[in-house]
């Protein structure tokens, strides 16, 4: 369901990026990491997993915060495309 949910939302426009949070040790979870990549190559959009423990950690926050960056170069492509897509008409 949340691989198909986030293809669903990234089929839409502007959806530029997709976070799944899971539980530390869900194995759910790491079933769906693992059909991350393949999904991210289809998509064209950044994809991350994050596991919460309930424990402060800053690795998970730089993943985040690159997701972040790269969702806001993918926006800034989607609205070039559009910018040049509304000259052409």
């Amino acid at each position: 369901m949340t691989i198909g949910r986030a293809a669903a939302f990234a089929g839409r426009d502007r959806v530029a990026g997709a976070v799944f949070v899971a539980p530390f040790t869900c194995m759910p979870a790491s079933i769906v990491e693992a059909q991350q990549r393949p999904l991210q190559e289809e998509l064209g959009i950044p994809i991350i997993t994050v596991y919460y423990d309930g424990k402060d950690n800053s690795n998970r926050d730089e993943m985040v915060e690159g997701l972040v960056f790269q969702a806001k170069q993918k926006l800034e492509t989607y609205k070039k495309q559009e910018s040049e897509a509304g000259a052409e008409v």
